[in-house]
């Protein structure tokens, strides 16, 4: 998980205009259609991320969610982290069949929301104890 303010160059307390303007120049910048000259992989690797920042951030419902989760990931950057997981091995949680769980050794879960999935939420909490663990998004 990126943090998509970073991408675009704003501070998380931008406007919404803010973070459109911001969202409009990178875009014409790394546009590979616009940017002939330097039209490089990594160039196109970061347009993908703009739009990707953009599609988040413009959204009130994705972007407070992300805020949301960016504090917590802040925050639980000094907590445990007991393995890194594939995010294939999460599967639909028994009690909310759209989150996604997977088990901690202590008995308790690791929980993906919807949002989490979206966001690629790369650090996740067990919901019994303080263990952490990574979680690995394939690149597709």
């Amino acid at each position: 998980m990126e943090n998509l303010y970073d991408i675009l160059g704003c501070d998380p307390s931008a406007s919404h205009e803010r973070l459109k303007k911001a969202y409009q120049n990178l875009a014409l910048k790394y546009h590979p259609d616009k940017n002939t000259i330097s039209n490089t992989p990594e160039n196109h690797e970061m347009f993908i991320k703009i739009n990707q920042a953009w599609k988040i951030l413009s959204d009130p419902t994705l972007r407070s969610h992300f805020d949301l989760r960016w504090r917590e990931r802040s925050l639980t950057q000094d907590w445990p982290v007991q393995d890194d997981i594939d995010f294939a091995e999460f599967v639909p949680d028994s009690m909310e069949p759209e989150f996604f769980s997977y088990p901690c050794r202590c008995g308790g879960r690791y929980v993906l929301e919807p949002n989490d999935v979206t966001l690629h939420l790369d650090i996740v909490c067990c919901d019994t104890c303080s263990l952490c663990v990574t979680v690995n998004y394939s690149e597709s």
